[in-house]
């Protein structure tokens, strides 16, 4: 069900990387030119985020924060609800 709420919310091939964990949600690994479009970038991880929270079932909720119990300090999508727990 997340995996699926993941992919309909992903739109482009840059949110695709995040959420299948090849891009960095601090957005550390732009480049080049992409850095000059930081903040555009860092636009489109808040609407990936929105969009992922409206597409969640009740009493789920997702969020972009360090989880220490995966790594001390990079920043991961947390989606939590019903007592569980999912790690992107």
């Amino acid at each position: 069900m997340i995996e699926q709420v993941l992919s309909q919310a992903a739109k482009g091939c840059y949110q695709r990387s995040l959420v299948e964990g090849r891009a960095r949600w601090s957005g550390a690994d732009l480049r080049g030119k992409a850095m000059t479009w930081a903040c555009k970038y860092e636009k489109s991880r808040g609407n990936l985020v929105a969009r992922i929270n409206r597409l969640l079932p009740e009493g789920y909720k997702a969020e972009v924060r360090v989880v220490k119990d995966v790594h001390p300090t990079k920043l991961h999508l947390v989606i939590e609800g019903n007592g569980e727990r999912f790690v992107v």
